[in-house]
């Protein structure tokens, strides 16, 4: 069976005014032509969402990053 088996998970928020604030709405800029061409979003759908990172009071997650360990014995 497994022994000495654990497990943790990190996630990171984006805050407004941070770094990674910033390079999520660098990177919304830089798909705003696709994702409106492709019909993913509505202009005002871009707008708002880069708006959303100026906001005082917005954030979002990062995807959880779990990792696992433990031994066979």
């Amino acid at each position: 069976g497994l022994v000495d088996v654990g497990a943790e998970g990190r996630m990171h928020v984006v805050l407004p005014g941070t770094p990674a604030g910033a390079w999520w709405q660098m990177s919304m800029a830089a798909l705003r032509e696709p994702l409106i061409q492709t019909g993913r979003m509505s202009e005002a759908e871009v707008d708002e969402g880069l708006a959303a990172y100026q906001e005082d009071g917005n954030y979002s997650l990062y995807p959880t990053l779990v990792t696992a360990w433990g031994a066979v014995r």
